[in-house]
């Protein structure tokens, strides 16, 4: 008792200190430990949450390990404020977690890496493990950094994974996600866009509901409709499984087509629904070549103010990266360095970049390592790291956690 009282007096003090500049909100003992030594605390910082972690006799910041909001005034900003609902242990790997038996040690170091790790290509590389793992205790975490992670591009990663995984126990919290309207639109449009790849009947009314939502941003919008035509499609038979040759699981089929100028005029028609230019550009994709990249790099350039076609270029940007195309280096530079272009196509351009990883590639994405824009700033980051992968001898990008 002694110890416990001497130990609130600290916490009193240190609340005393602080709250003269009235920033301080509240200071919550989260959990004891047998000996009463505070394990866990919060403080909430206007709209944001830091964590502070507690060892006996000692308090200390676990600053870099909280990937928390420091919220931005902005409009859709890449940080939001926490759900006042949010569970704080939740951001702490469990004890279960902490006490995998040896043949899955190693998914509990994806789980503090994917949580807890410094830098944005760390965590997400993280991700991509968890999602090679593919067990519920890894899906339980890629929904948990989609909704806590401070940054928008981890955030959106991890919802692209979940739609990738096709696992309908993620609808209600990808759901959760799209629904928030403090979310930024590249991270609803990721959730949408997984809603559709997971392909669950139930949620064709949802998806169209959100496709005519007034208001709701256009990325969004556009999201919601492709992805219910994509349940439609599955409704009357369609094969997801036909002819995957990148594997990943796409918004809409590809085109029958296999005529290449045919494709490039489809791709470019704006009077087409945006659903046929995605099918034509998926189709140009798995026919593959230099010969495709010239109707890919002209869909890819930006008109200014046109915000309406910044979906299909941001997949466009996507589709470069997985054809790796060294001819693409060009059209993704001009892309990544137009600070007037969507900042979700900004980020595709500079992963697909990283993807391809060339010597020019690489010399692209160093001249925007410190861009203004933090989307675009931590793609860089990303598309680094990937590059890095490409150049070594690595034979997975993130190999998948042990599991039995």
């Amino acid at each position: 008792m002694q110890k416990r009282g001497c130990l609130l007096q600290i916490i009193a003090s240190y609340r005393k200190a602080i709250s003269r500049n009235a920033i301080f909100r509240q200071v919550r003992v989260v959990q004891y430990s047998r000996y009463c030594t505070v394990k866990y605390f919060v403080v909430s910082l206007s709209q944001s949450i830091i964590h502070l972690y507690c060892v006996p006799a000692a308090l200390s910041y676990h600053r870099d390990a909280c990937h928390m909001r420091i919220p931005s005034a902005a409009a859709y900003s890449t940080s939001r404020a926490p759900s006042p609902d949010m569970a704080v242990a939740e951001l702490v790997p469990t004890q279960d977690d902490m006490a995998l038996p040896a043949h899955q040690r190693e998914l509990g170091d994806v789980i503090k890496s994917a949580v807890f790790g410094h830098s944005v290509a760390e965590r997400t590389r993280a991700l991509f493990a968890l999602k090679a793992n593919g067990t519920p205790i890894a899906r339980e975490k890629l929904a948990l950094v989609m909704r806590l992670d401070s940054s928008a591009l981890v955030r959106h990663e991890a919802a692209y994974l979940l739609g990738q995984l096709g696992h309908p126990e993620a609808i209600p919290k990808l759901r959760a996600c799209i629904d928030n309207e403090s979310e930024h639109p590249m991270v609803r449009h990721e959730a949408a866009e997984a809603l559709g790849a997971i392909g669950d009947p139930s949620t064709l009314p949802y998806l169209k509901m959100w496709a005519m939502m007034h208001g709701a941003p256009v990325e969004l919008r556009q999201t919601c409709k492709i992805a219910a035509e994509r349940l439609e499609w599955l409704q009357n038979g369609g094969d997801p499984d036909k002819f995957r040759p990148y594997q990943s699981v796409d918004p809409t089929p590809a085109a029958e087509s296999t005529d290449l100028d045919e494709l490039g005029r489809q791709l470019a028609d704006e009077s087409r629904p945006l659903y046929e230019r995605y099918q034509a550009l998926f189709a140009l994709r798995n026919i593959g070549g230099p010969e495709t990249i010239p109707a890919l790099a002209m869909t890819l350039k930006h008109a200014a103010g046109d915000r309406m076609g910044a979906l299909l270029r941001h997949e466009v940007a996507f589709v470069m990266g997985q054809m790796r195309e060294q001819a693409a280096v060009d059209a993704l530079g001009k892309c990544l360095g137009n600070e007037e272009e969507n900042e979700m196509v900004r980020h595709e351009a500079a992963e697909a970049l990283g993807s391809i990883g060339s010597k020019e590639a690489n010399n692209i994405l160093f001249q925007f390592r410190d861009d203004p824009c933090r989307v675009v700033r931590e793609s860089v980051a990303v598309a680094l790291d990937i590059a890095d992968y490409n150049n070594s001898s690595d034979l997975h990008y993130a190999p998948p956690a042990k599991q039995e």
